[in-house]
């Protein structure tokens, strides 16, 4: 069972005082509690978006000095590399192709 004693402005009344006074001295007391959660409840808002805005001003940074190395080491982004690797395969069959090709023409030519 809840002890209403303990909280604080609650020891002061006396036991046989009017039902009405004391209720109305638990509400008061509550009260104080609740706006110290709903100010402890603010604070931590507070921190939580500082916070979140905090995660995203580093990770705007590392993208930065990420990118800024990539520059600097010649290294090349997915995307061109891609259409390297693409061009690099295409060339690669028409080689085969034309090495087919030439031996055709190879084997035609010591024929005759």
């Amino acid at each position: 069972m809840f002890d209403y004693k303990s909280m604080p402005g609650i020891a002061s009344i006396p036991a046989n005082a009017d039902i009405s006074a004391t209720h109305t001295a638990v509400e008061t007391a509550m009260q104080s509690q609740n706006r110290i959660f709903d100010d402890l409840a603010k604070v931590a808002g507070g921190a939580l978006s500082a916070l979140g805005s905090l995660k995203q001003e580093i990770e705007a940074a590392v993208r930065d000095r990420v990118e800024g190395f990539m520059a600097e080491g010649n290294f090349v982004r997915r995307e061109e590399f891609d259409v390297v690797q693409a061009m690099a395969s295409a060339a690669r069959v028409e080689q085969e192709k034309l090495a087919a090709r030439v031996a055709e023409l190879e084997r035609q030519l010591a024929a005759k």
